[in-house]
């Protein structure tokens, strides 16, 4: 965060959960979240399978032993972590430890759209 100023009204909600071997965990789209962070449990990363991400229903990445954290944040990613995800335990028989930590930012600081966010706050480029 280029800003203190800004990264102060940032909020975060943090999901532990475990998904059981086939199911999967959702997190419905949000207008406000500006980053994600989905992870699985390095204890389980040895697990062959892994975890897959599906953004708006579109594959995105599966997470496993040399890939077990993947971070979307609104200056990297554009709107991506506004989206819904969906997480879907890929082992046979085994079940995923999962972390999900989302990004809040008011509504206000977003509505001037990305291009003004990102030069105003000096953010990375798409």
């Amino acid at each position: 965060m280029d800003d203190w100023r800004l990264g102060r009204l940032i909020r975060s909600k943090i999901t532990a959960s475990t998904i059981a071997a086939a199911a999967t965990l959702s997190v419905n789209a949000n207008q406000q979240r500006v980053g994600i962070r989905c992870s699985i449990a390095t204890s389980q990363i040895i697990v062959p399978g892994g975890v897959t991400i599906t953004i708006d229903g579109q594959l995105a990445v599966i997470l496993y032993s040399s890939f077990p954290t993947i971070d979307f944040t609104f200056a990297d990613d554009g709107e991506i972590p506004t989206k819904s995800f969906l997480m879907t335990n890929n082992t046979a028989g085994t079940n995923m430890a999962v972390s999900i930590i989302e990004y809040f930012l008011p509504e206000e600081y977003i509505q001037a759209g990305i291009d003004s966010f990102k030069s105003q706050y000096k953010f990375g480029g798409l």
